[in-house]
């Protein structure tokens, strides 16, 4: 028994910032530069909106585009790292406000930017020990409420945006999955972190009479998220194309068997770099960052719904979902998938 993706699909918040913003917030000079180095020219906010109301819309979205009904589903997971809230766990809210059975297991996975190859691989797992069925797995993240407005770093690249994937199983033994790997390097923690709002430190006022402030001096917005740039630029270079050889090798195939390698869009210059690197063609590694900033789990689902969005005709595709930062954290997995079940990218 193998797993089969039903329905991938992917949603944006309406609402978008520009240049324009970027330029009145840093300036022009520093406007430019941003864009040039990262990629991203607008990204989409939720403003208002929460976690829990665009990861319902994802849901439901896959729900439809997979042609069943929620009662179908026995799993759900939630791959996030901006929970609705501290407890109870968003999965837990989503079973009820989608209308899926209380027989459903429902779980919170508190992981960022490789989060959906981690989803993918727990999802797999749970139905191939035959727990559970047929699996719904959201990524995403409302990153934009973790950057500082004033922090060139963060401010004009993290957004907003959800994926959602439905899984099941199959009688081939291979299934949709072909290959993977992953990885993990705890020792970079400090490198991408908010170090307040939670159980190290509950409140702002606690960083600085603990002398965090002295020991990570770097840290200007401890409330926000912040982000060595030039640390994990070289941690991805180190590792991210070891980890798809290593999933190349699992699934016995070459790089250049692969159709297309959606990688997690987390900053153009440096998904360039790793693409050189490992010697990938540049029209197999889509980008669409400069459309949509950094979207954190669910960038690799959204780089997919955009290459699909305009070649309608259906074909088995070799896809490599390709994710790594925060943690430090990195995953591959490798599927072949009818590209008839990626949906378009929708605003909500």
């Amino acid at each position: 028994m193998g797993v089969i993706v039903r329905s991938m699909v992917s949603i944006v918040p309406k609402e978008t910032i520009g240049l324009q913003e970027i330029t009145e917030r840093f300036g022009e000079e520093n406007a430019i530069r941003i864009s040039k180095t990262t990629g991203v020219n607008k990204m989409h906010i939720a403003n208002a909106r929460s976690t829990l109301e665009l990861a319902y819309e994802a849901g439901v979205y896959a729900i439809q585009k997979a042609g069943i009904t929620a009662q179908d589903i026995d799993g759900l997971l939630m791959v996030t790292q901006t929970p609705e809230y501290r407890l109870p766990s968003t999965a837990c809210i989503l079973q009820d406000k989608l209308g899926m059975g209380k027989s459903t297991f429902a779980l919170d996975i508190g992981l960022g930017c490789s989060g959906f190859p981690y989803g993918f691989l727990t999802a797999k797992s749970l139905i191939e020990s035959k727990i559970l069925n047929r699996v719904l797995l959201i990524c995403g993240d409302v990153t934009s409420m973790n950057a500082a407005p004033e922090d060139q770093s963060t401010y004009p690249l993290f957004a907003d945006g959800f994926g959602a994937v439905i899984i099941e199983e199959c009688s081939n033994v291979s299934g949709s999955m072909l290959g993977y790997a992953f990885g993990t390097d705890g020792s970079g923690w400090k490198n991408l972190v908010i170090h307040t709002g939670l159980s190290h430190h509950k409140t702002l006022e606690s960083f600085y009479t603990s002398g965090d402030n002295e020991r990570y001096p770097q840290v200007q917005y401890p409330d926000y998220v912040y982000m060595d740039g030039s640390q994990i630029f070289t941690f991805c270079l180190r590792e991210v194309p070891p980890m798809v050889e290593k999933a190349l090798e699992n699934a016995k195939l070459s790089k250049d068997e692969i159709d297309v390698y959606c990688f997690h869009q987390a900053n153009g210059f440096l998904i360039n770099h790793i693409r050189n690197k490992i010697g990938i063609p540049k029209e197999k590694v889509p980008m669409c960052m400069d459309r949509y900033g950094n979207t954190s789990s669910s960038s690799a689902i959204l780089a997919a719904c955009d290459y699909f969005r305009d070649k309608p005709e259906a074909k088995k595709c070799k896809i490599a979902f390709v994710a790594f930062g925060v943690g430090y954290s990195w995953s591959t997995v490798i599927m072949d998938m009818d590209s008839s079940v990626i949906g378009e990218i929708q605003e909500v």
